[in-house]
Protein backbone atom coordinates (compact mmCIF):
# COMPACT_ATOMS: atom_id res chain seq x y z
CA UNK A 1 0.00 0.00 0.00
CA UNK A 2 1.49 3.35 -1.06
CA UNK A 3 1.27 6.53 0.98
CA UNK A 4 1.49 10.20 0.09
CA UNK A 5 3.21 11.94 3.03
CA UNK A 6 2.54 15.66 3.31
CA UNK A 7 4.86 17.51 5.67
CA UNK A 8 3.33 20.76 6.88
CA UNK A 9 5.67 21.73 9.70
CA UNK A 10 9.12 23.19 9.81
CA UNK A 11 11.87 20.73 10.60
CA UNK A 12 13.13 23.26 13.16
CA UNK A 13 9.95 23.46 15.22
CA UNK A 14 8.42 20.00 15.12
CA UNK A 15 9.32 16.39 14.44
CA UNK A 16 7.04 15.84 11.41
CA UNK A 17 9.90 15.15 9.02
CA UNK A 18 11.64 12.65 11.24
CA UNK A 19 8.32 10.98 12.12
CA UNK A 20 7.54 10.71 8.42
CA UNK A 21 10.92 9.15 7.73
CA UNK A 22 10.26 6.41 10.26
CA UNK A 23 7.15 5.27 8.32
CA UNK A 24 8.26 6.04 4.77
CA UNK A 25 8.01 3.12 2.37
CA UNK A 26 10.07 2.72 -0.83
CA UNK A 27 7.08 3.44 -3.10
CA UNK A 28 5.75 6.37 -1.07
CA UNK A 29 6.04 10.06 -1.93
CA UNK A 30 6.72 13.19 0.11
CA UNK A 31 5.18 16.62 -0.49
CA UNK A 32 6.38 19.63 1.47
CA UNK A 33 3.49 22.03 2.11
CA UNK A 34 2.87 25.11 4.24
CA UNK A 35 5.76 25.60 6.72
CA UNK A 36 7.35 22.33 5.57
CA UNK A 37 8.73 24.10 2.50
CA UNK A 38 11.05 26.12 4.73
CA UNK A 39 13.35 23.11 4.95
CA UNK A 40 14.19 23.70 1.28
CA UNK A 41 15.88 26.97 2.18
CA UNK A 42 18.61 24.81 3.75
CA UNK A 43 19.15 22.04 1.16
CA UNK A 44 22.00 20.48 3.16
CA UNK A 45 19.73 19.56 6.08
CA UNK A 46 20.30 15.98 7.17
CA UNK A 47 16.59 15.17 7.17
CA UNK A 48 16.20 16.26 3.52
CA UNK A 49 19.17 14.11 2.57
CA UNK A 50 17.63 11.18 4.46
CA UNK A 51 14.34 11.59 2.60
CA UNK A 52 16.17 11.63 -0.74
CA UNK A 53 18.27 8.61 0.20
CA UNK A 54 15.27 6.64 1.42
CA UNK A 55 13.21 7.22 -1.73
CA UNK A 56 16.19 6.75 -4.04
CA UNK A 57 15.38 9.50 -6.53
CA UNK A 58 13.58 12.78 -6.96
CA UNK A 59 10.63 11.07 -8.64
CA UNK A 60 8.63 11.11 -5.42
CA UNK A 61 9.85 14.33 -3.82
CA UNK A 62 7.57 17.34 -4.28
CA UNK A 63 6.86 20.77 -2.87
CA UNK A 64 3.97 23.16 -3.45
CA UNK A 65 5.45 26.03 -5.46
CA UNK A 66 2.98 28.66 -4.21
CA UNK A 67 3.79 27.82 -0.58
CA UNK A 68 7.52 28.29 -1.25
CA UNK A 69 7.12 31.52 -3.23
CA UNK A 70 4.77 32.93 -0.56
CA UNK A 71 7.66 32.61 1.88
CA UNK A 72 10.02 34.52 -0.39
CA UNK A 73 12.10 31.51 -1.42
CA UNK A 74 13.33 30.49 -4.87
CA UNK A 75 11.51 27.58 -6.47
CA UNK A 76 14.59 26.13 -8.20
CA UNK A 77 15.33 23.25 -5.83
CA UNK A 78 17.54 20.42 -7.09
CA UNK A 79 16.06 16.97 -6.61
CA UNK A 80 12.56 18.20 -5.76
CA UNK A 81 9.64 18.76 -8.14
CA UNK A 82 7.56 21.92 -7.87
CA UNK A 83 3.83 21.24 -8.10
CA UNK A 84 0.64 23.27 -8.01
CA UNK A 85 -2.55 22.48 -6.10
CA UNK A 86 -4.09 20.65 -9.09
CA UNK A 87 -1.13 18.27 -9.14
CA UNK A 88 -1.44 17.79 -5.38
CA UNK A 89 -5.03 16.64 -5.87
CA UNK A 90 -3.86 14.27 -8.62
CA UNK A 91 -1.24 12.81 -6.28
CA UNK A 92 -3.93 12.08 -3.70
CA UNK A 93 -5.68 9.96 -6.33
CA UNK A 94 -2.47 8.13 -7.33
CA UNK A 95 -1.65 6.86 -3.83
CA UNK A 96 -3.62 4.45 -1.66
CA UNK A 97 -3.67 6.78 1.33
CA UNK A 98 -2.23 10.04 2.60
CA UNK A 99 -0.81 11.26 5.89
CA UNK A 100 -0.18 14.85 6.93
CA UNK A 101 2.65 15.48 9.37
CA UNK A 102 2.46 18.57 11.60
Amino acid sequence: MTTLHMIASSAHSRSGMSDCLSLLGPDDAVVLIEEGVLALSQPGMDILQSLKTHLGSGDHLYFVRDHLVARGLSDDIAGWQAIDMDRLVDLHCEFDKSLTWY
